[in-house]
């Protein structure tokens, strides 16, 4: 049958809806770049669709050529090359898997370890405790509000320990949005810490940024993120 471009045209829209699929469901307002099996997953599911096509063409439309080839109609289940062909696709998809688990693997321990870190680091614990009391103490002298509005009572060290867990929060902030630790473990060990140490000192926050733009824009965006 003469090959004609249509049918080639055809065989192509899965491949393209599947893309257009994963490329719609990306989360581009919180997420600077895709998780790192992203591509693996696409990859996975072009080879399901390989498949699926293959039966397709086999079953009902053996006698169109897709780009310029062209099958011969058999036995399907019984042919040697479709048994061949079967073999090497689901070889591919398994060692596709592997590496998306291996991928997922990483992204688990590497926040499971940064997260011992901090809960295992002295340095860390007594600058946390040191800006809770410096919390309770605030409360107190202002009414005992959930946003704290005035901050000259805090001394020296006090602001120097807060910088250093908003920076942490914020290295914790940059690596979810880029996908190099896994969020979900994470919000669920650290999303009250986050949200209150946020809510307490977003007018703070918003201090810093006068002078520096920039600065936490990261855990801002994460925790109005996890407060929804």
């Amino acid at each position: 049958m003469k090959f004609l471009i249509l049918h080639s045209i055809l065989l192509v829209i899965p491949y393209f809806l599947v893309w257009l699929a994963f490329y719609l469901f990306q989360d581009r307002t919180f997420f600077v770049r895709p998780k790192s099996y992203y591509h693996l997953d696409q990859m996975i599911a072009f080879t399901l669709i390989t498949i699926l096509l293959f039966f397709t063409w086999n079953s009902f439309f053996f006698e169109i050529k897709f780009l310029g080839l062209k099958i011969a109609k058999s036995s399907l289940l019984f042919d040697d090359k479709f048994i061949t062909f079967l073999g090497v696709v689901f070889a591919v998809i398994g060692w596709l898997y592997a590496g998306r688990f291996q991928f997922i693997s990483t992204i688990k321990s590497h926040s499971i370890q940064a997260l011992m870190n901090s809960r295992l680091s002295d340095s860390y614990t007594e600058k946390f405790d040191s800006i809770t009391k410096a919390v309770e103490r605030l409360k107190k002298t202002q009414n005992n509000k959930d946003c704290l509005t005035e901050f000259d009572n805090l001394n020296t060290q006090e602001k120097l320990d807060l910088r250093y867990v908003l920076n942490f929060y914020e290295y914790i902030s940059i690596g979810i949005r880029n996908n190099e630790f896994d969020e979900f473990l994470l919000k669920q060990m650290m999303r009250s810490q986050l949200i209150n140490t946020f809510i307490y000192f977003e007018k703070y926050i918003e201090d810093i940024q006068k002078e520096q733009p920039t600065a936490l824009i990261n855990l801002i965006q994460l925790a109005i993120r996890w407060k929804k």
